[in-house]
């Protein structure tokens, strides 16, 4: 019985400590109006680019959540900055079992949040969505434009016969 208790307060323990990883930090939004917003953005370390923000305006106050179409861009502080763009993406996949003879690519445009790398004259962003990893970059005035890079396979020879190219 003993044993048992401690289990259970061990267990609670480490969920609410994990539980508590995911905090609010100091942030901001710029909306579609070009209003820049200072408030509290839940951090939850994106392991996928968001689709989505929960925030709130100070401590305590109701935490809201604002889609993509509604942020132009937002960032906290000392950790991310993502910026909304419509940009053409391939999604074709990297994983060897789903790879095609197609050497071509197949843009699809889409409106998504990238992350901000590298600032500056050139600027280069990073999309992740689970198993797909793409990165864009901007000079100048020009769009923000996919770097281009695609696995596939020759003859239908697998990977490690050699038989895989990239362009």
């Amino acid at each position: 019985m003993k044993n048992q208790l401690l289990l259970l307060l061990f267990l609670l323990f480490f969920s609410t400590k994990t539980f508590a990883q995911i905090k609010f930090e100091t942030g901001y939004y710029i909306d579609n109006f070009d209003q820049k917003v200072t408030c509290l953005i839940k951090n939850i370390d994106w392991q996928n680019n968001p689709k989505e923000i929960e925030y709130m305006i100070n401590q305590g106050d109701l935490v809201q959540k604002m889609p993509i179409n509604s942020i132009k861009e937002f960032g906290i502080n000392g950790a991310a900055k993502y910026v909304r763009a419509k940009v053409k993406i391939d999604r074709s996949s990297s994983e060897t079992d789903w790879l095609t003879a197609q050497k071509s690519f197949t843009y699809v445009e889409e409106q998504l949040f990238l992350k901000i790398l590298i600032d500056g004259e050139a600027t280069l962003y990073h999309y992740i969505d689970h198993n797909l990893r793409r990165f864009f970059f901007k000079t100048g005035t020009s769009e923000i434009t996919q770097l281009d890079h695609k696995l596939y396979l020759i003859d239908g020879k697998p990977m490690n016969d050699g038989s895989l190219l990239t362009t």
